[in-house]
């Protein structure tokens, strides 16, 4: 017994303690530049300084938090580093039930995270990601599985949509609108897009107006006679990005139920005219203020729309301005 207890006092632990080694959020507040050389910096760090392999998983998981603050969420070589940190043969399954009963599931379950992860941000893997899954954990690895399903239907889907987005979207709020107003216009393909610069009132800053009518909204609208209303702030999203426009459109049409669709070149029927009113324009704004909504309104009636000049406008916004 006594020397049972003094073994238990003196064997090492088969773990180092994460306070002899730099941990995984340290890792990555230590590295000034945030972009992909600093993210692949920070995994070199983490190999050279961590060599017990059940720190590895901890570091996935901080780096997948992570991606984002270093812009790499969309980047391929980024994931296949961190798929590389776990060594290669370690984890292969030495006959079929071991295969099929998820050999080693704590490792194959944070990869599956990090596939899951590249899934959702529309990262496509390539071949050499299937050779260092097969390497990592065999051929009937739940990983290599997923690769394969991800491989299939990925490509599939990735030019499915008709408002079709960059790969990295913008910074800047001016190209976000203009993407935004695209994608809400679009169902007329003969909206224009126009950029419009403005003046504050009362201040010495420019602020900037993205504008979206159609040659059929105009003669509606000029045909109109009755009030029209300003409603939003609504709003469309860009992937993780939010951009709010407002609609210059009519009071609602009771002859008209459910949304309608063009079938003839008759203005009556147009997609323009729907149940709740008939929209005559979009816009986003820079500075959305009750100054900066009717600065739109002026730039449309000189724009080809003299009715908007006797037409009482009225505000139905959900904002301060």
């Amino acid at each position: 017994m006594f020397l049972f207890s003094k073994f238990l006092l003196q064997r090492k632990p088969l773990i180092a303690p994460l306070s002899k080694c730099l941990s995984s959020t340290e890792v990555f507040e230590s590295i000034p530049a945030k972009n992909q050389d600093g993210f692949h910096e920070a995994i070199q760090n983490f190999k050279k300084s961590n060599k017990e392999p059940n720190h590895y998983i901890d570091f996935i998981y901080a780096a997948l938090n992570n991606m984002d603050k270093f812009k790499v969420s969309r980047k391929l070589e980024a994931y296949k580093s961190l798929i590389e940190i776990l060594p290669k043969g370690k984890y292969l399954p030495e006959n079929i039930i071991q295969a099929e009963f998820m050999h080693y599931p704590r490792q194959q379950e944070c990869i599956l995270d990090v596939l899951e992860q590249m899934e959702l941000n529309g990262v496509i893997p390539d071949k050499e990601t299937g050779v260092i899954l097969r390497e990592v954990f065999g051929q009937y690895g739940f990983p290599l599985r997923k690769y394969h399903r991800m491989l299939y239907w990925m490509p599939k889907f990735q030019k499915i949509s008709p408002w079709p987005l960059p790969n990295e979207l913008p910074d800047n709020e001016l190209d976000l609108a203009k993407l935004a107003l695209n994608r809400v216009s679009n169902v007329d393909g003969k909206s224009k897009i126009t950029e419009y610069k403005v003046v504050e009132i009362g201040k010495d800053k420019t602020s900037w107006i993205v504008s979206s009518q159609s040659c059929l909204q105009k003669k509606l609208l000029n045909g109109y006679n009755e009030n029209v209303y300003i409603t939003g702030p609504h709003r469309t999203r860009l992937r993780e990005k939010v951009v709010e426009y407002f609609i210059l459109k009519g009071v609602p049409n009771k002859d008209v139920k459910g949304p309608s669709y063009p079938f003839k070149d008759d203005p009556e029927g147009s997609v323009h005219v729907q149940e709740d009113g008939t929209i005559f324009a979009t816009c986003s704004i820079g500075n959305p203020t009750k100054e900066s909504l009717l600065s739109w309104v002026k730039l449309l009636e000189q724009d080809g729309n003299p009715r908007l000049e006797t037409t009482e406008i009225l505000f139905v916004v959900w904002m301060k301005i």
